[in-house]
């Protein structure tokens, strides 16, 4: 278990950001954690004081300087500046929902999303984290890391990272949710693949279609060259080798 008050906060905070503002309890955060109920009590009380949660009666929810938080953190990051408005004018295209993932501990994260009906059914929000291998983030992103991020795929799914690998471009159907798929293209800047990957999300019929391929691939590549017109500098750790 994670020590420490820092720490412990950390945790508490993932665990209600999971939640996708839903709103938590006590007794719902100390399950999930692990971590002692008195010390999740004094950890939210702390956070609720400091404005990071709000609570309301029993009930407990990201407060309003997280979000400003946020905010800042993307505004500082020349990477998701460069790719909001690639992101929203590939959904204005393509009439899907666009998003821009990346990989954490073998899940994909979606750091941006826009375009295509409201619906309970996408798994596709900000912040949500699916798992790779079922998704086209996923496969393209792990194809780009090469063969030390295989090891624990079987080989099946190794053999498709290697086709994927090949085209650059990945594609799932049904995989997360009943008629829905997705198709998607890393973005590469310096002909090095980055980090990020983009997809657009819609039935699965409608994914099959070749020309959202041809938008989400011109769409990764207009990214890669913003990066560079915009001089900037992806650390190392956040490029794969290929």
């Amino acid at each position: 278990m994670t020590s420490g008050i820092l720490g412990r906060a950390s945790v508490v905070l993932e665990d209600m950001r999971c939640q996708h503002g839903r709103p938590v309890t006590l007794a719902d955060v100390t399950r999930r954690t692990g971590i002692p109920r008195s010390s999740v009590h004094r950890i939210l009380d702390q956070l609720a004081g400091l404005g990071w949660i709000a609570r309301a009666g029993n009930e407990y929810r990201l407060g309003s300087r997280m979000f400003d938080f946020g905010i800042g953190a993307a505004q500082g990051d020349a990477e998701m500046a460069c790719a909001w408005p690639v992101v929203q004018g590939l959904a204005a295209r393509t009439g899907l929902i666009a998003c821009l993932g990346t990989i954490r501990d073998s899940q994909v994260v979606i750091l941006e999303k826009a375009g295509g009906p409201p619906s309970t059914t996408s798994p596709f929000r900000v912040g949500a984290r699916l798992p790779a291998q079922r998704t086209s983030l996923g496969k393209v992103l792990l194809s780009a890391a090469g063969n030390e991020a295989h090891e624990n795929i079987d080989a099946r799914r190794r053999d498709e990272l290697g086709r994927v690998r090949e085209t650059g471009v990945a594609h799932t159907f049904d995989d997360l949710v009943p008629g829905i798929g997705c198709v998607a293209s890393v973005v590469r800047v310096h002909g090095r693949p980055a980090d990020v990957a983009l997809a657009v999300s819609g039935s699965s019929l409608q994914v099959r279609n070749r020309v959202f391929r041809l938008n989400v691939q011109a769409a990764a590549a207009a990214l890669g060259r913003a990066l560079e017109a915009n001089a900037t500098r992806i650390a190392p750790e956040r490029l794969t080798s290929v």
